[in-house]
């Protein structure tokens, strides 16, 4: 079956915008979830060794 360059293309930006959204999210992830993550460990850990 031969698949067209028109279809082919279209899928890779399908994909691109994918993985462009999927880094966007990782990033938001990472910039507030990692300080709230250190911030209770070092609180965490504080509270372990007074």
């Amino acid at each position: 079956m031969q698949v067209h360059r028109g279809d082919h293309a279209q899928a890779m930006l399908d994909r691109l915008k994918g993985g462009l959204i999927g880094s966007l999210l990782a990033a938001v992830f990472c910039l507030f979830v990692v300080p709230v993550a250190a911030e209770l460990i070092a609180h965490g850990t504080e509270a372990l060794h007074p």
